[in-house]
């Protein structure tokens, strides 16, 4: 097992694809729930670990998982785990999301979720700072 496999590669063969199945005023309303928009800000460029998620963003730690959670379940957020400097694993969280585009016609509101094809968690060094 790799040191940084995706939560998301562990469990792909049991779960299918959320993003597809859930309504586009399910997934609107998910980015518009406080914290979710600065949660994924801090985590698209690079892994992080929950307690520096909590840190960006000042929300409450059940939030931020709770958040967290949701944006995996939608397909938008992958975690995986990495050793920490002290030994210990901590689970890391990236973003998958490239855009989201909105259109709006007579015939009612359509989301298209354009995400990266391939995870920044396998690429990262395996290593994250201890204190988490």
């Amino acid at each position: 097992m790799s040191l940084a496999m995706s939560r998301r590669e562990e469990t792909e063969a049991k779960k299918p694809n959320v993003t597809e199945e859930r309504g586009d005023t399910d997934l609107l309303s998910l980015l518009n729930t406080e914290y979710t928009q600065t949660i994924l800000e801090l985590i698209r460029a690079e892994p992080r670990t929950a307690r520096e998620i909590i840190e960006g963003c000042g929300a409450s730690k059940p939030t931020v998982y709770r958040r967290l959670n949701d944006l995996e379940d939608a397909g938008l957020v992958e975690s995986g785990t990495a050793l920490a400097v002290d030994g210990h694993h901590r689970r890391t969280f990236v973003s998958t999301l490239r855009s989201i585009s909105v259109d709006v016609s007579d015939d009612g509101v359509a989301v298209t979720v354009t995400k990266s094809n391939s995870t920044r968690l396998s690429s990262q060094n395996g290593q994250v700072s201890a204190g988490d």
